[in-house]
């Protein structure tokens, strides 16, 4: 597989959860913004698009980033005098759990920093290789949702903060 088509698949991959995210806080805004009465609740919907737009980065802060964060912090190996030995490990939950939080905030942010990546990546090597792949849906159509979507994520959390 050339690079242009896993930098494609990359950017594919990473597109669908943040396109899913942007249409459920869409869902959960509908329903806030003309005041249906569902047994949904908004914020509910709102706190589950905020996971999917940044799932994939908490998942990976949670299993690896961060200074992997399930790792003990240190293992505590005790000898007693009969030779047997006893071994505790000390997750440091408290360190970790603020770490998920963390992440869970900042999730959506770093997924559209790391979709921007994305997207200059596969724009430079299709300038510089100028290669044709026969991968369905084109890179930039899939560029140009994206851009959409960044923008109107960034506005609305401008929106929603700041007013």
């Amino acid at each position: 597989m050339s690079t242009l088509e896993s930098v494609h698949r990359s950017l594919r991959f990473n597109s669908i959860f943040f396109w899913i995210g942007i249409f459920i806080i869409g869902i959960g805004l509908l329903i806030d913004l003309l005041n249906i009465n569902t047994d949904i609740n908004s914020g509910v919907l709102i706190l589950v698009s905020w996971l999917v737009l940044g799932g994939i980065k908490v998942i990976a802060v949670i299993f690896g980033g961060l200074g992997t964060l399930f790792q003990p912090a240190y293992m505590v190996v005790t000898t007693y005098s009969d030779g047997s030995r006893e071994t505790s490990s000390h997750f440091g939950i408290l360190g970790k759990l603020i770490g998920i939080i963390i992440a869970f905030f900042i999730g959506p942010f770093v997924t559209c920093l790391h979709l921007i990546i994305l997207i200059i990546k596969y724009l430079v090597l299709k300038v510089i290789t100028k290669e044709e792949t026969d991968i369905v849906p084109s890179g930039l159509i899939i560029i140009i949702i994206d851009l959409l979507f960044i923008v109107a994520f960034l506005t609305l959390i401008r929106f929603a903060w700041f007013s």
